[in-house]
Formats: structure tokens, C-alpha cells, sequence
């Protein structure tokens, strides 16, 4: 197969050949992925020979190979030049029976290739490259398994993807590149501009004309040094009225000659009018010299916007008090000014004093009407040929006095450019010496003013711009209830940030910071054990650039800040902008806020669980009572169903009397309406009553009940039926909450002056995270199967209330869920002095076995 077969298909083979190119992998060096997929194919299809062969022009080549020992071959005797006619494998059983091969010396010959079998590499595109292919020394009239297909066919695509990786990697090394070029160009381009912007700040720093600018209204928004030295100190206007403080008479020789100028005739004014104002001679009287005139030549144009409008006014004033002495000098003054306010550019120049030749911009080449010298100049005589000859001589004199004497050479006079058109020019220049003194050369300007005075208007604006900016910069700082600084980084030689100096800050700073007459001084200055934290926060800004909003604490300064950070300058620059505000107060309050809301979010979930219990409770007792209502109306005349009903009605009611006594003892306490019947007790009377109390339910629970309530005879200050109220309830938790045959036990102990109930059980325990709001209203520990029988979560409640009104405490522990609780209740004993209460019945203590007086 020759090119000419390979351009038979849907792509031509300069196309291919250039795609091929664009991946860039032809003579390159191996490498291990490549190696790796070509071992793997031999591998799994079991060949002797394999490569990643790429068919270029003339030639195939391999990327990687195992067994044929060299990196390229002739493509004539190509087998893998017909796979790129196929649609994805070829795969040729024999070589030696397929007539494409039969007599292709690979074939006939050393090392006679019998089999073949390769997968395409194509691009995205669809153009065929190569082939990862594998031969045999043997045929294989079986061919290759489906499998080895696959495989084949898969390992393609892989060296097809690092294919299209190491283009893609190359095309982004080309980019990068492309993007360092750029950036090198713009570094480039900003440094030129920096220099033209230093240049031009110089020539406008030189230029002896007044130059200011108009907005639309009329108000002064920009002056340069020349028109103050010629008005003197004078009020900024805000408008065309306020001209009228301006004081000037006309001087022109004509029949207006000495009139005052009115407001609307000054030439700032016309031009805002869309008129240019060219050369009013006027005398002024500047406001710092009253009584004294200077003559003063004029010239106005408007500054149009891009739709044409006039968006304000240039105007330029030439002092020429001096000129008018004499009548000629008067007239050659005006004709140079009338000149140079007709031409509008400036222009530099260097003259090589040994050589003779004067290196000069574009400006100047056509002020004087000379052709662009290029890098060697162009001689002195055809500058001066261009000067007016009633001028040549005193420009040859100033330039003699210059060489002489080293004093400025500054001159105004007349030149004529190629078109024959004259123009007036000022031109400045100072002699450079060598180190033996000699005058080597000289460089200057050359202004052609009434471009130069529209310049240094613009100038003027922007440095009016940048003054009122700065003073409302100012203004804000001083008025905001806001720490400000600018501080400067201080980097150690590892380029880390340790320390910075505040160089300005507000009188806000002092407040939100502690930190008084600061600056110009180093933070560690101020504060020697400074958190280095906040240097590198500082630091990192400075350094990236990006802007960083952070609230931290400032342990040194013992406050917390909200901080705001962001670089001034360049990406050099070292100096930072914070600001900052003292947030200490404010976290607190958001903090009690905080506390508030999670308390009253508790609460209100508590609440909103009784409720939901509340409910449930009440719904339990009054069902069998609806029950037990309708079976009564059923059998009313059975004595067996009353008999049966009645009790478990008399229960119900009975629980539903109990509920809504703690809730009305809930509502006394709460309002501070509980009555106690304090009386001084024998505390065991009180304990027997609460266990004659509850002795039913933990009978009915077949509990092992322990008492031991001692032999001393302790007594209380107490409402006996309140703390038997307490006891009981103890009891009652500790029986519903014990799993049937659980173990519960109730002690008394003196401990000094006060006596310590313990109610203890094995039941389910609880939570040592819980055990702090036990006692809470409406608290619900969790859920357990031994809660079927339910609870309003005010029992606990009831007892720590009941006990802190008989001046008591009451505790719980519990060692975790299934191991138990204890609750104990800690109680003053009774002085002797105190009132007695009646001898309780013996009925309790024969309950429990007990005899009188035990």
C-alpha cells in the first residue's frame, strides 16, 4: 500500500501527517507508560512482538517495541499502514495466505512475521495515527478470542489517552509560555507608561503658562502653580456668577479697551458657551496685591464629550506684564503668544554639543519643520534655519550664555514648520558638564503652549480630583465610629511576617483598641507579648493581595476585635488597611441572647411535651371511666357489673384526682401561694407515711423493699403531709422506673445537724448527661419500656421545690442507663424549742411490721 492508498480515505494524508505533528511524540524518548501497555498486550494475547507503531512520512515508528530490537522502519513493508483502512482491528490469521502480505519480505524473510493483530489509534477527530499492535512467528488460523479483543481494542484507547494527555500537556507548556511573554510585555508597557507619566509631570511642571479647568457649570476644578503665582490666593468658583469676584479690565486696544470684564465675557465662560476664546488681552488684578495690574493674554477652548456636548473649558494665561514695557516688545510678546496658542504640542530634545547634532522627538521634528533624524540626529544648522531670522540671533545668544555661564537657556521665539506655517515656541534647556567641567551637552522642551496648557488642565483636574479625595478620605476617618490603621509589614530574611508599623490611624483607633499615640510606632512597641497570629494574618494579605474579614480574639489587648484587612498598593507593596471595631460587648450580648433563646427553646419544647403527656394522662383514666359509664347504662341492675366497674372507675378518678393536685401544687409554688403547716414531726412518722402511700405499687411490682429509717429519734420543722408528699414521690419514681422484682431501698441517717433520706434503686438509671435537669419542669429523661405507664415530668419537680421550702436539697446520681439511681434529700433537724405535732398512728407502723414506737 502506498500514500496514495492511505489518501483514499475520509481524511488526506497531509491532514493525517499534520495531526500526527500536532501531538509531537515522533523521535521521542521512550517512556514507562507506553512501555508498560506495549508488555501488557504481549502479555495477554501471548506474542513474541509488540509496539505502539505510529505511521509517519516514508516511515513507521515506534513509540515503544518488544521484540523487533529498533524504533523505525520503511513504511513499504508496512503491515500496519492497511489497519488505518479499517474501521477499529485488523487482524490477519496468516500472513503467508492473505494476498496483501503473501510477498512482503517481513513475511518471506527474516524473522518471517506469520500473524498479526492491531487496534487503531485514532484521534477525537477520527484520523487514524498508528496502531498498538502484536505479531507472531507463528500463524493463528483461530485468530483471537473475544476477550483478546477487547483487550486489544481497550489498550488502544489507553495509549490513545496518554496520547491526547501529553498533547494536552504540550499545548499547556505552549501557554504558559505564551502567558510569560505577555506578562513580560505588559511589565513592558506599565513601565513605559510610567516613565511618560514622569515625563510629562516634568514638562508641565516647566511650562510658564497659567493653565485651569472648567466643569460644565462653570466651577474651577483645577489650577496649576503658574495661575496661582499669577492670581495669588483667590476663592475657588462654583459657577459662571461667581466670575464677578474676578477682577479684570479689558485691554485691546479696542472700543472696549478698559471696560471691566463681566462675568459671562471671560474667555472660561465663552468656551463654555461652545465659543474659543483666542488671545484676550486683559489686565487683572491679582487678589494678593491690590491696586497692582498685570496683562495677561487669554486663550479658552471647550472640552466637547463624545456626543459633541461641551463637558467644560481649557483655558491658558500667559503673563506678559513685562513684554508691554515697550511697544515692540508688547507686539512680538503678542504675535509669540498668539502663536503658541494656536499650536498645541511638546517636544524633548538633546543637542551633542561636540558632534553638532540635535537628537530630538517627533513633536519637535515638526515644529521645526526638519525630517526625523533617526538614532544619529540631525545637525544644529537646519534647526536653526528653521527659526524665524528676526530671532536667530538671540537664540544664539541665549544658547552662547548658556555654554558660558551654565544659566538656563529659556527662550521664547518664532519657527516655521515644512508647510510654511509659523508657530511661536518656549524652550527650556540646561548644559550637562563632564567631570572636567566642559559642557558636553544639552536637553530641554520645547512647548507649543496652548497644547501644553489643555494638558496641564487635564493634569490639574486629576490632581484636584486626587486633593478632594483625599480630603474626604480624611473627613470619613475622623466622622466614623470605626478603628482604622494603615500598617506596614515587617518580613524577617525568610520572608516571614513578625511584627509591623502602624503608620496612620483614626481616633476611633484609641477606642476600639486601647492603643494610644501609635503610630509610627511596631505593634511589639505597644504591646511586647502581641499574638504573632495577627502579623501573619496581616502579613498574608499583604503578600496575596486578598482581602480578609475575621472576628478574633486579641488576648493581649483583652478584647475581642472584628477585623477587616486589604492591601493598599501594587503587589510589591507592604502596607495594609484594617479596619476594625471592639466587639466584646456585642459577643457577650449575642452570647446572652444566645443562652436566651436555647433556654426558652428548652422550655418551650418541655412545655410543649407535658402538654403532649398532659393529654395523653388525662386520656388514660377518663377511657376506662367512659367505659365503665357505658357498661353501667348496659347492667345497671347487675349487682356483678357494678361490683366489677365501680373500683376500677373509683381508680381512674382517684388518678386523675392525683394528677391535677401536682399540677395545682405546681401553680401554688410557682406563684408563691403554698401554705405549709409547719409543725416539728418525728421524720420516721413521715417517712412510714409516705411508704404506707406507695407501698401498692411496689407490692403490685413484687420489688425487694429495704427500710431502714435507725433508731435515733430525729424530728423536723415540717408540713408532714408535704415532705411525705416528697418521700413518696421518691418511692413512686423508684418503683415505676425499677424493672418486676427489681430491689429499691429507703434509709435515714443523721449527719450533724441535719438528717439525709436516700431512696436508692436498681431500676433503669439515668444519663449522666440528664442527671443536671432531673429536677427540671417537665424534664422526660429519655424513653423506656418501663415508662409505659407514663409521667408528666413534674414529680422531681415537686420534690426539689417541696424540699427547698423546708429549707432542704435534694441531689440524684446514677452510674449510666440499667445501673440504678439515687436520690437524696437533705433536711435541717428541728430545734427542741419548736412546736409539736400530734403522735401519728400506729396503722403505718403495723404495716410494715413495726411496733409502736420503733
Amino acid at each position: 500500500m502506498t500514500t496514495a492508498h492511505l489518501q483514499s480515505a475520509a481524511w488526506t494524508e497531509a491532514a493525517r501527517l499534520a495531526a500526527l505533528d500536532r501531538y509531537g511524540i515522533l523521535d521521542t524518548p521512550t517512556e514507562a507508560a507506553f512501555d508498560a501497555i506495549v508488555r501488557l498486550v504481549a502479555d495477554l494475547l501471548d506474542a513474541p512482538i509488540a509496539a505502539v507503531n505510529l505511521i509517519a512520512g516514508g516511515r513507521q515508528w515506534f513509540k515503544s517495541e518488544i521484540g523487533l530490537g529498533v524504533r523505525q522502519m520503511p513504511l513499504d513493508d508496512s503491515i500496519c499502514k492497511h489497519a488505518l483502512l479499517e474501521e477499529s482491528l485488523m487482524v490477519v490469521p496468516d500472513t503467508a495466505s492473505d494476498v496483501r502480505f503473501a510477498c512482503n519480505p517481513l513475511v518471506t524473510g527474516a524473522p518471517g512475521l506469520r500473524f498479526y493483530a492491531g487496534a487503531l489509534l485514532r484521534t477525537p477527530e477520527g484520523i487514524a495515527l498508528g496502531t498498538l499492535c502484536v505479531l507472531d512467528l507463528r500463524a493463528r488460523p483461530q485468530g483471537i478470542s473475544v476477550q483478546q479483543r477487547l483487550a486489544l481494542r481497550t489498550l488502544g484507547d489507553q495509549v490513545m489517552t496518554l496520547l491526547e494527555l501529553r498533547r494536552a500537556e504540550r499545548e499547556r507548556h505552549a501557554a504558559e509560555q505564551a502567558l510569560r511573554r505577555t506578562r513580560a510585555e505588559l511589565d513592558e508597557a506599565r513601565e513605559l507608561a510610567r516613565g511618560l507619566r514622569s515625563r510629562l509631570d516634568a514638562l508641565l511642571a516647566a511650562a510658564p503658562v497659567g493653565i485651569s479647568y472648567a466643569d460644565r457649570t462653570g466651577k474651577l476644578v483645577m489650577c496649576n502653580d503658574e495661575l496661582e503665582r499669577l492670581w495669588g490666593e483667590y476663592p475657588r468658583t462654583s459657577s459662571v456668577a461667581d466670575y464677578a469676584e474676578w477682577k479684570g479690565w479689558w485691554a485691546d486696544h479696542s472700543e472696549r479697551h478698559g471696560r471691566p470684564v463681566a462675568p459671562d465675557e471671560w474667555a472660561q465662560a465663552r468656551a463654555l458657551r461652545g465659543e474659543h476664546a483666542d488671545g484676550d488681552v486683559i489686565d487683572i488684578e491679582p487678589f494678593h496685591t491690590p491696586g497692582r495690574r498685570r496683562t495677561v493674554i487669554i486663550r479658552a477652548a471647550p472640552v466637547l464629550d463624545a456626543g459633541g456636548a461641551v463637558a467644560g473649558s481649557v483655558t491658558a494665561i500667559i503673563d506678559v506684564t513685562r513684554q508691554l514695557h515697550t511697544e515692540n516688545a508688547a507686539r512680538a510678546s503678542r504675535a509669540r503668544l498668539e502663536t503658541i496658542l494656536e499650536a498645541g504640542e511638546i517636544g524633548t530634545w538633546t543637542w551633542d554639543i561636540a558632534a553638532g547634532r540635535v537628537h530630538a522627538d517627533a513633536n519637535v521634528a515638526a515644529m521645526f519643520g526638519v525630517a526625523a533624524g533617526g538614532d544619529g540626529g540631525i545637525a544644529l544648522d537646519d534647526y536653526v534655519r528653521a527659526i524665524h531670522p528676526d530671532d536667530t540671533a538671540a537664540v544664539r545668544a541665549s544658547l552662547d550664555r548658556a555654554l558660558a555661564n551654565g544659566e538656563p537657556h529659556q527662550l521664547a521665539y518664532r519657527v516655521r514648520d515644512r508647510a510654511g506655517v509659523e508657530r511661536t515656541v518656549h524652550t527650556r534647556g540646561r548644559v550637562e558638564l563632564d567631570a572636567a567641567g566642559t559642557p558636553v551637552r544639552m536637553s530641554g522642551v520645547v512647548f507649543d503652549i496652548s497644547r501644553q496648557a489643555a494638558a496641564e488642565a487635564r493634569l490639574r483636574s486629576s490632581e484636584s480630583a486626587r486633593r478632594a479625595g483625599e480630603q474626604r478620605y480624611h473627613t470619613v476617618l475622623k466622622s466614623i465610629d470605626v478603628g482604622f490603621c494603615i500598617i506596614e509589614m515587617i518580613f524577617d530574611a525568610a520572608g516571614e511576617p513578625y511584627d509591623y508599623r502602624i503608620v496612620e490611624t483614626n481616633p476611633a483607633f484609641v477606642r476600639h483598641t486601647g492603643l494610644a499615640d501609635a503610630a509610627g510606632k511596631r505593634i511589639r512597641e505597644l504591646v511586647p507579648e502581641h499574638d504573632v497570629r495577627w502579623s501573619r494574618i496581616y502579613g498574608r494579605v499583604a503578600k496575596t493581595g486578598l482581602p480578609v474579614r475575621i472576628e478574633q480574639h486579641a488576648a493581649n489587648l483583652g478584647r475581642w476585635l472584628d477585623v477587616y484587612a486589604a492591601r493598599l498598593g501594587d503587589d510589591d507593596s507592604h502596607h495594609v488597611a484594617v479596619f476594625l471595631r471592639d466587639i466584646t460587648e456585642e459577643r457577650a450580648r449575642r452570647e446572652t441572647l444566645r443562652e436566651l433563646a436555647d433556654t426558652l427553646g428548652e422550655a418551650n419544647r418541655r412545655q410543649s411535651e407535658f402538654l403532649a403527656t398532659l393529654a395523653h394522662e388525662l386520656r388514660n383514666p377518663l377511657a376506662p371511666v367512659r367505659t365503665g359509664l357505658d357498661l353501667l347504662r348496659i347492667g345497671a341492675d347487675k349487682p356483678d357489673v357494678l361490683a366489677r366497674v365501680r373500683p376500677m372507675m373509683e381508680r381512674q378518678v382517684n388518678h386523675l384526682v392525683h394528677l391535677v393536685d401536682d399540677l395545682l401544687d405546681v401553680a401554688r409554688i410557682s406563684s408563691g401561694k403554698v401554705e405549709l403547716k409547719m409543725t416539728v414531726v418525728p421524720l420516721k412518722d413521715i417517712v412510714l407515711r409516705a411508704i404506707e402511700m406507695t407501698l401498692p405499687v411496689i407490692e403490685a411490682k413484687r420489688h425487694d423493699f429495704h427500710v431502714d429509717v435507725g433508731d435515733d429519734p430525729l424530728h423536723v420543722l415540717a408540713d408532714a403531709t408535704r415532705l411525705a408528699q416528697v418521700v413518696g414521690n421518691l418511692l413512686t419514681n423508684a418503683a415505676k422506673y425499677t424493672p418486676e422484682g427489681g430491689s429499691i431501698g429507703l434509709g435515714v441517717r443523721r449527719n450533724g445537724d441535719r438528717v439525709r433520706v436516700e431512696v436508692a434503686d436498681s431500676g433503669i438509671g439515668i444519663p449522666r448527661e440528664s442527671l443536671a435537669r432531673i429536677f427540671d419542669m417537665f424534664a422526660q429523661v429519655g424513653r423506656h419500656r418501663e415508662q409505659e405507664s407514663g409521667g408528666l415530668g413534674i414529680g422531681l419537680h415537686l420534690v426539689r421545690q417541696m424540699t427547698a421550702l423546708h429549707g432542704g436539697t435534694v441531689a440524684a446520681d446514677s452510674p449510666g442507663p440499667g445501673r440504678g439511681s439515687t436520690f437524696v434529700v437533705d433536711l435541717p433537724l428541728a430545734s427542741a424549742a419548736a412546736p409539736q405535732a400530734p403522735d401519728a398512728p400506729d396503722a403505718p407502723r403495723r404495716a410494715l411490721g413495726l411496733g409502736p414506737g420503733r
